[in-house]
């Protein structure tokens, strides 16, 4: 891995920890690397996925002057969803 990817993956590890308090690859294995959106029973999605916040923290939350409390960074606060999906949240 170049010296170039290897800073790139450092500060998307860094901004990740930040704003979910865990890296994205983290989330995945504790969560499973699927769609949690299911219309049916079995029913994963494919595609691109992004982690996100359930209730509150999510991306402007900082930004916006809200105060992020540490329970919005738990496991148990962040969903792994479909683009899709988590576009319709």
């Amino acid at each position: 891995m170049a010296i170039q990817d290897k800073l790139h993956e450092q500060m998307r590890s860094a901004v990740e920890k930040q704003r979910f308090g865990f890296t994205r690859d983290e989330v995945l294995k504790a969560k499973g690397a699927y769609c949690h959106q299911k219309l049916a029973p079995g029913d994963h999605h494919e595609g691109l996925l992004v982690i996100s916040h359930i209730n509150g923290g999510g991306r402007h939350a900082s930004e916006n002057g809200m105060i992020i409390p540490e329970k919005t960074h738990s496991m148990a606060n962040l969903a792994v969803l479909c683009q899709r999906h988590d576009g319709m949240k």
